[in-house]
């Protein structure tokens, strides 16, 4: 038996043929680093459609420190985070991406940053390498999440930090089908900071995010964590009832002179948002509809476990 702590590495793979080698080269040197720690690399191959499963059972038979797990299919980057957290054993656990533009070489800085008394530590991207519209609508994003939900986020940040096995167990408990990984640890609470990290180039390939996927994923966000969007609609509801009623007085009291096509654009208005309202009630209804199903969040098809 030994005395030293253990750190765990949790990182989604999709499509990372290409760059797994290298991914483990400098995550073994960095990690080899902390000579007063034991580790393990958890590796969750998200449906990947190359050569990444291949490429990790080769990997596993030389390296007594990688586990590996295999999903039937293309799950999502967040339920593949929730599988490695439910089956990496350390007492701190990094939360990485695959493409090494979260670098290996931060770990130490974080690991440091963690002992000193704080609970999670999150990478604070300075200098960004990617490209011009996913900065801006990340960043649009979270300012507009923050206005709808009332939390704020720290800028730069995403999957990338430092996790006490407390904070792990407390994201662990989250049972809704949608866990979005960036959004559960900002509503845990917990003593937190930031650290600023350099931000690299994608080693290989290109972002496996698409535009509408990007969409699709915010909307989910701002469906299962606010439901502010309803009562904008309220609102907005009760100001066009309210500009309905001053038309209608008015016309009766004070002779308004409304033309037919000007009441045509008035009715299309109304449709409009009605159908909008019609159409977010049915987004949350489908969401309770989902979550009763009570699906996995993921299968597993294969595994490499020591």
């Amino acid at each position: 038996m030994t005395d030293k702590s253990t750190l765990s590495v949790v990182i989604p793979l999709f499509q990372a043929e290409e760059l797994l080698e290298e991914l483990i080269n400098r995550l073994n040197k960095s990690l080899s680093s902390l000579s007063d720690w034991e580790y393990e690399i958890v590796l969750i191959d998200d449906g990947s459609e190359d050569g990444t499963w291949k490429k990790l059972v080769n990997l596993y038979k030389e390296s007594s420190y990688i586990k590996a797990y295999k999903f039937s299919r293309n799950f999502g980057q967040h339920n593949a985070i929730i599988a490695g957290l439910n089956r990496c054993i350390g007492e701190w656990v990094i939360v990485m991406d695959c493409d090494l533009q979260d670098r290996p070489e931060e770990i130490p800085n974080l690991l440091n940053t963690a002992l000193k008394g704080f609970d999670i530590v999150l990478a604070q991207r300075i200098s960004r390498q990617d490209d011009f519209f996913k900065v801006i609508t990340s960043k649009g994003f979270y300012k507009f999440f923050e206005l709808i939900s009332g939390l704020k986020f720290e800028t730069g940040v995403g999957n990338f930090g430092i996790y006490n096995r407390k904070v792990v167990e407390a994201i662990l408990k989250y049972k809704e089908n949608f866990r979005p990984f960036p959004i559960i640890v900002k509503v845990l609470g917990f003593k937190r900071t930031a650290i600023e990290v350099k931000h690299g180039k994608r080693f290989a390939g290109e972002s496996n995010y698409n535009r509408f996927g990007l969409f699709k994923g915010a909307l989910n966000v701002i469906i299962y964590y606010s439901n502010r969007p309803i009562w904008l609609f309220l609102i907005i509801g009760l100001g066009i009832l309210s500009f309905i009623l001053f038309i209608l007085l008015g016309m009766y009291f004070l002779a308004f002179d409304i033309q037919v096509k000007e009441l045509v654009l008035i009715l299309i208005l109304l449709m409009s948002i009605l159908s909008l309202n019609t159409s977010l009630i049915g987004i949350y209804v489908s969401r309770i509809f989902i979550e009763s199903k009570n699906r996995p969040l993921y299968l597993i098809e294969d595994k490499l476990v020591n």
